[in-house]
């Protein structure tokens, strides 16, 4: 027979919740209640610094058509071999 807490609540588990409560307690109320503070600490954990996204450079010296070129001597010569070049 089970002892109702003082809460008057019961934990109506299936058996695969209720193996995963032994670990933290017999009583599933109080098991529960230790998982949620468990729970509640790693949330509180100190969360990642977030890092200021960096302003885009506004001096880039991007050439479209140089890597246009670039793109077309490196496929030319990838596929060389291939077409008897």
């Amino acid at each position: 027979m089970r002892e109702i807490g003082k809460e008057g609540r019961v934990a109506r588990l299936s058996k695969a919740s209720w193996n995963i409560t032994i670990p933290y307690d017999s009583d599933p109320n109080q098991a529960i209640f230790k998982m949620q503070a468990r729970i509640a600490e790693l949330e509180n954990r100190s969360a990642p610094v977030q890092q200021t996204p960096q302003q885009p450079h506004h001096a880039c010296n991007f050439d479209g058509n140089k890597l246009k070129s670039m793109i077309k001597e490196s496929m030319e010569e990838a596929l060389r071999p291939f077409i008897g070049g």
